[in-house]
């Protein structure tokens, strides 16, 4: 279970982190964008914004891929292959 929770925390930290490089990177290049007279570098820069927005909707989601796999219940590429087959 402990390892489990470890894994957990440690996927949050992780999307959390390329969150915020997300948001700094956007912004930065919105801002780069504008004082360079860019059209294509403030579009990238909401095209990573919205990386940002997606990202966060990953973690205010209920989290049914952070859950522990149920015993006997093919899950990942053990459960694709059995859809295969059916």
């Amino acid at each position: 279970m402990q390892k489990h929770l470890d894994a957990q925390t440690e996927a949050i930290r992780v999307t959390l982190i390329g969150m915020v490089l997300d948001l700094a990177l956007g912004v930065g290049k919105i801002i780069g964008g504008i004082f360079t007279s860019s059209f294509a570098l403030v579009a990238d820069g909401v095209h990573s914004l919205t990386d940002a927005a997606r990202t966060s909707l990953f973690l205010l989601s209920p989290a049914p891929p952070m859950q522990r796999p149920i015993e006997g219940i093919p899950t990942g590429m053990a459960a694709s292959k059995l859809s295969a087959l059916s």
